[in-house]
């Protein structure tokens, strides 16, 4: 089985925020804060434990459609950019390079045990992580009555005078891991209820 970084609990913002410097950078102009490097006290996102996944069909641009990624994120994005690669998750990507970037990634385990021993393992990583996690002001809340369970991230931050916001949602439905983040500037991210609303549509569409 091929490996990939563990995608579920807070997904994009794991990535494109827990791994990345927030001090010091002016925003750009035109487009989302996007960080360069890991600061040396925040765990790298090559850090993260590993999950087993196959090949799935599942599209994440049709877990969450462009109307809807638009509503929830009070924004009004162009067609999502998918991203397919087996063995891997699948991504999709709406208002790349805008100040406002919302990505969908699913990925699916080879089974029940596995996805639910991949999820314990990321769990026990954010709480060994926790005290790092929030000195980059990264907050992460455990829903274990959510699917199968589920992790929320938000992030609220200032770059050069710049507000920065972040929400994140993660959760584990049978075999199939999901998240979806927004990151914005000059706005407000969605709520945690809110993407919890949108998740239980997803649930609603998996095979």
């Amino acid at each position: 089985m091929k490996r990939l970084q563990f995608i579920f609990p807070a997904m994009a913002i794991a990535g494109a925020l827990v791994g990345c410097s927030l001090g010091g950078t002016s925003a750009p102009t035109s487009a989302a804060p996007v960080a360069t490097r890991a600061p040396e006290d925040t765990p790298a996102v090559s850090e993260l434990p590993q999950a087993t996944v196959v090949q799935t069909a599942i599209n994440p641009c049709d877990l969450v459609p462009q109307d809807e990624a638009s509503a929830l994120a009070n924004f009004n994005f162009g067609e999502g950019q998918l991203e397919a690669n087996p063995g891997k998750a699948s991504r999709c990507t709406y208002g790349s390079e805008t100040t406002n970037v919302m990505i969908i990634e699913v990925a699916q385990a080879s089974d029940v045990a596995t996805a639910q021993q991949d999820r314990d393992q990321f769990i026990a990583f954010l709480q060994s992580q926790a005290a790092s996690l929030a000195e980059q002001g990264l907050v992460i809340t455990q829903i274990p009555d959510f699917a199968d369970g589920a992790v929320s991230a938000t992030l609220d931050a200032s770059i050069g005078g710049v507000t920065i916001s972040g929400s994140a949602l993660g959760f584990l439905h049978d075999t199939v891991f999901f998240g979806i983040s927004d990151l914005t500037r000059g706005q407000p991210a969605p709520t945690i209820d809110a993407l919890k609303n949108e998740a239980n549509t997803v649930i609603a569409r998996l095979p």
